[in-house]
């Protein structure tokens, strides 16, 4: 497998452009070629496809790249951070160990990060598209606000958690459950502490039966879509247990990056199941894809046990959770082709036995499988930092980037519809 996000051949990816377009040939690696835009998905979304519309993108994106390259010294800076562990690919970057060495070591600090010449040259050359006009329809797209408002946003949001070490307080389950995040993007749980696994399975299968009743009658044809999702109140307290464990609550709160101010919260539940009919027609997360919120995490509980092959899996592309992408702005930027994502990562099939599950950040590509024999049924928990929410959004910790750019269209959280924990040891997230 290819190492994290795809990394470019520096020769191959610049030898896509017209001899002499730019004076990085050969330095640099060139995300923006043809065979990028074939990392895209070909399914149609918002009246075009991800692929037909990030080819115009990357055209843009090229364009910006071999002009600012131009400049010798930002060449030079970019040079040097890849050389000291920045990783370019396809979609995205991941800072890596150039963040951690470029700025005096240990997580890297925003505004360090922000200061920085290594930084300033990356965004120049890889992060200077500054419009989706002409690509995305203003009905899709917040189209006025510039592309790297979304990679900028979450690095506000989410800096320094990425990177960081494990605190010297984690010990046992959790510290495997952070270090396993930390290096995968996903932690798999063979059985979720404290939960009663039957009481949990009655309550949402019986909510999930009686929705697709309701469903069926309500058709006039006698047919439910095949995805149905539930949210039924009995769950709050049944779930609870599940954050009486110390060693959960220790992870994500160290995952998540809290401090003394912030700590982790939960914007709710809602139990889903996938069965026979699902398709990306009508369950667009069965596209790869990722969430466009940046560091969050959701945390499954399987009803029943569920197979690699045939039960309908989430598959995870291992180790893809810490790219920043180059934009993140809405679906056509954000689905890709199963194709391409399994044949330059490893996609891992998030598989096991009922009452286990898995804990996923959700800035790792994954899709929901909709081909298989077997249903699945499970109740997703979705978990963040205190306040990232309305960071991501408003931009409230970076007051004048947010008067610039206004608020940004994201699914943060993923759902309105999600029903709150109540009598958990987990703060309900404030919005």
């Amino acid at each position: 497998m290819a190492s994290l996000a795809c990394v470019i051949s520096l020769v191959a990816g610049v030898a896509a452009m017209p001899s002499g377009s730019c004076t990085g040939d050969g330095v640099l690696p060139l995300p923006f070629t043809p065979a990028g835009v074939r990392a895209f998905s070909q399914h149609t979304l918002e009246r075009t496809t991800p692929a037909a519309a990030m080819s115009l993108a990357f055209a843009r994106r090229r364009e910006a790249f071999c002009a600012a390259s131009q400049n010798q010294t930002a060449v030079q800076l970019v040079a040097q951070a890849v050389r000291a562990g920045l990783v370019v690919g396809t979609l995205g970057v991941d800072l890596g160990t150039w963040a951690q060495a470029a700025l005096g070591g240990g997580p890297p600090a925003l505004a360090s990060l922000e200061a920085s010449q290594g930084w300033k040259a990356v965004r120049a050359l890889y992060f200077a598209q500054t419009s989706w006009h002409g690509i995305a329809s203003a009905a899709d797209y917040r189209i006025e606000i510039p592309v790297f408002a979304y990679p900028q946003r979450m690095l506000h949001a989410d800096l320094p958690a990425r990177y960081r070490s494990a605190p010297h307080r984690l010990e046992g389950a959790s510290r495997a459950l952070f270090l396993s995040l930390s290096r995968d993007g996903f932690a798999k749980v063979a059985r979720w502490e404290g939960l009663d696994i039957g009481a949990v399975a009655r309550v949402a299968n019986g909510a999930l039966d009686e929705q697709e009743a309701y469903r069926k009658r309500k058709s006039g044809t006698g047919r439910a879509p095949p995805v149905m999702l539930a949210q039924p109140a009995q769950l709050e307290t049944l779930l609870a247990p599940l954050f009486a464990s110390r060693s959960l609550r220790v992870a994500v709160d160290a995952y998540l990056g809290t401090d003394a101010d912030s700590h982790a919260c939960s914007y709710g539940y809602t139990a889903l199941r996938l069965r026979n009919g699902t398709s990306p027609a009508n369950y667009v997360s069965s596209l790869w894809h990722h969430d466009r919120v940046g560091r969050r995490l959701k945390l499954f509980v399987f009803l029943h046990n569920v197979d690699g092959r045939e039960g309908r899996p989430t598959v995870v592309a291992r180790g893809t959770h810490n790219q920043i992408y180059y934009s993140s702005s809405g679906m056509l930027d954000s689905r890709f082709d199963d194709t391409w994502v399994e044949a330059h990562h490893e996609a891992v099939p998030m598989d096991g036995p009922r009452g286990g599950g898995f804990l996923l950040d959700t800035n790792a590509l994954h899709v929901g499988r909709w081909q298989g024999r077997d249903a699945r049924s499970v109740v997703v928990i979705e978990l963040d930092r205190q306040g990232r929410c309305r960071e991501l959004v408003h931009g409230r910790r970076n007051p004048d980037a947010a008067a610039i750019l206004g608020n940004l269209k994201t699914p943060c959280p993923s759902s309105s519809r999600l029903r709150p924990l109540v009598g958990a040891q987990m703060p309900r997230c404030v919005l």
